[in-house]
């Protein structure tokens, strides 16, 4: 029972021994599916995340459910949300990742945020270290290509490198958001990965990552008109009472890079169409839940226990990585990659032969009114046809009592009606 209960948290699976008697076969069936299947596979994913600025990485690869191995960080703001965000998480200084097994021809994926030379230094010596299978590196825009040159690990055979430059707007992203990202790879099986991980996406405006249903703002305020033709900043507000400013951005373009911004930076408004006026844009301040939408989080809101002095740092600390639809597209393909390539298939077939075991083809007996049901949908009928009432008819009945069930069928059928609207005017 014990050994059962480990396996269920083990792969993630959290089903209480005292309730799995009261499911349902299919319920077990999906359950131990799931956990036998899923997790065991992606568990052979072994990741090492390096870098100050890397939490966009390390939380990728727990949502794809990789075995992360190591995250090595000395920064510790990012120990403190590394921790908050990943309980599980072994966090390692550079010394102690440089001692990690094995010293040579890792068999693992090195992840990576470079932004400045102390996180070049360090992913370039463990990078020397460990010599892994693959290595996904990201750099901001802002480096030029000698810095950039300068700056990476240096390529020794058999690795091959690429460098891609990335857009987030082609990743399906709505800001005009530019990085690098250098990938190493050890062996040819990730190369065709790699040249097919930008794809081509419709463009998406502001207005689809910002909420249409927020007022506009009760602040007294000045607008002033800027023109910029190369970026979607619209004008500027000056509010009356504490004289702030704050530049505005039109939602029905691309938004702003949001990487490092600051706290005061990130207090811009934006000039959106909304359902509290029809017939012009309204102007309001953006939201930190926006914020987080605008850099691929909306479906990765703040932990409700995350405390709150650190919500604050872990907006500041995503917006440090790539945006999370470049994070992912890379990351993703490169798991599952190695999910079919380097997951022993013996393990998936014992598995499978475990599951069916477990749970033996059993015939289907299906009722009277079913068969009858699935006789007369087979049959072409119109679809404003009567409803066939015999089929709740039960064998022997006689005219009268056919007539009975039809007249208490109508009676149900109105206090439903009468109950249903009861309960809505209630609401």
């Amino acid at each position: 029972m014990e050994t059962q209960a480990a396996a269920d948290s083990a792969y993630g699976v959290e089903v209480p021994q005292k309730l799995r008697h009261k499911l349902e076969r299919g319920e077990r069936v999906a359950v131990d599916t799931t956990r036998i299947m899923d997790r065991v596979g992606r568990n052979s994913v072994r990741v090492r995340v390096v870098g100050n600025a890397s939490l966009g990485w390390l939380e990728a690869a727990e949502d794809w459910g990789c075995s992360i191995e190591a995250f090595v960080c000395i920064d510790p703001e990012a120990i403190k949300l590394a921790n908050q965000l990943i309980p599980q998480v072994t966090v390692k200084k550079p010394m102690e990742a440089e001692r990690m097994p094995p010293r040579a021809r890792w068999e693992g994926i090195l992840l990576g945020n470079v932004l400045n030379h102390d996180d070049a230094l360090l992913v370039g010596t463990l990078f020397s270290k460990w010599k892994p299978l693959v290595v996904c590196l990201s750099f901001p825009s802002s480096f030029s290509r000698r810095e950039l040159i300068q700056m990476l690990p240096p390529t020794t055979s058999p690795y091959v490198k690429k460098i891609h430059t990335c857009v987030h707007s082609r990743f399906g992203g709505v800001t005009d958001s530019r990085w690098h990202v250098v990938t190493y790879s050890r062996t040819p099986t990730f190369e065709d990965v790699m040249n097919v991980m930008t794809t081509q996406t419709y463009e998406r405006e502001l207005q689809t990552a910002l909420n249409d249903v927020l007022p506009p703002s009760r602040e007294r305020f000045m607008f002033e008109k800027v023109l910029s033709p190369n970026n979607s900043q619209v004008g500027m507000v000056t509010l009356r009472q504490s004289g702030k400013t704050h530049s505005v951005f039109a939602a029905d373009r691309l938004g702003p890079d949001l990487f490092a911004k600051t706290p005061a930076e990130l207090q811009f408004w934006v000039q959106l169409q909304s359902v509290w006026s029809k017939r012009r844009a309204i102007l309001r301040p953006v939201t930190e839940a926006e914020i987080l939408a605008i850099w691929d989080y909306e479906g990765k809101l703040l932990p409700k226990h995350l405390e709150e002095r650190y919500r604050t740092s872990l907006v500041m600390m995503r917006l440090k990585s790539p945006p999370a639809k470049i994070i992912r597209d890379f990351s993703f393909r490169l798991f599952e990659r190695f999910q079919a390539v380097y997951t022993p298939f013996r393990i998936i077939d014992d598995l499978r032969q475990e599951i069916i075991s477990k749970y033996p083809a059993e015939p289907v007996v299906l009722s009277p009114l079913e068969m009858s049901a699935n006789v007369r949908v087979a049959a072409a009928l119109p679809d404003d046809a009567e409803a066939d009432l015999s089929l709740w008819s039960y064998p022997g009945e006689t005219e009268a009592e056919a007539h009975a069930r039809n007249l208490f069928r109508r009676m149900v059928v109105k206090w439903w009606a009468w109950n249903l609207e009861r309960e809505a005017w209630s609401w």
